[in-house]
């Protein structure tokens, strides 16, 4: 299933407006011998994500009495996995932990494998969302359904929305937001995680984090919209 946004404002070198989306795409239940797998694209960046568990712990240290233990590997399109990737999983793990209801598989793992199929800027908020929609195709119940978006500052301080690679390498600042809406209020949402890198003003940042939280809305109805035809 396939979403384009709306176009609005000046446009940018991809012919988009600085505060549009990339077209979004994803499939699930790609991968058979997965208990989820979710395969999410804003357009030329592609993530896809399979989940296995709940299952038993290979190692006692990933047993925990009171919940599941959640792990999450993720492996670049190309190459061995650098110090991006590593912190990219950390942060990820985090999302997922705060809205997962791991209460509900004492001592079980619960293993997210994220492959980069290809990447084209925003990477982060392609994985969280494949994670999350995995997690979903997995039947694994969450308190709140995260969605996450980025937005980049060019040279000149414009902000750009859901940076392609190439606004991404000419950027002076990225932004990565991801907020949550609970499952029995669509309507309500939250920040759940803010990361900033580079030189940004007060100004750029809130402006970055005005776009981000439409971007994130604009997302998590699609993934609604697919819910609802699947």
């Amino acid at each position: 299933m396939a979403y384009f946004p709306e176009s609005k404002g000046q446009e940018r070198l991809n012919d988009r407006a600085h505060d549009e989306l990339r077209e979004l795409s994803m499939e699930t239940g790609l991968l058979s011998q997965s208990d989820g797998s979710c395969q999410f694209s804003f357009q030329n960046t592609c993530v896809l994500a399979s989940v296995h568990g709940p299952m038993e712990p290979k190692s006692s240290r990933k047993e925990l009495i009171d919940r599941a233990c959640i792990e999450v590997y993720l492996k670049p399109a190309q190459g061995q996995q650098g110090s991006e990737e590593r912190d990219y999983e950390v942060l990820i793990r985090g999302i997922l932990e705060e809205v997962s209801q791991t209460q509900s598989f004492p001592r079980t793992v619960i293993t997210i494998s994220l492959q980069v199929i290809n990447a084209d800027g925003s990477l982060l908020p392609c994985a969280v969302m494949a994670a999350a929609c995995a997690l979903i195709d997995a039947g694994i119940p969450l308190f709140a359904i995260p969605s996450a978006c980025c937005c980049a500052i060019s040279q000149e301080g414009q902000p750009l929305l859901d940076q392609d690679a190439e606004e991404e390498d000419q950027s002076r600042a990225t932004v990565f937001v991801c907020t949550k809406t609970d499952e029995g209020n669509s309507k309500a949402s939250s920040v759940l995680s803010i990361l900033s890198d580079g030189a940004i003003t007060r100004e750029e940042l809130n402006s970055c984090l005005l776009l981000c939280m439409r971007g994130c809305s604009a997302a998590r109805a699609f993934v609604t919209l697919f819910s609802e035809r699947n």
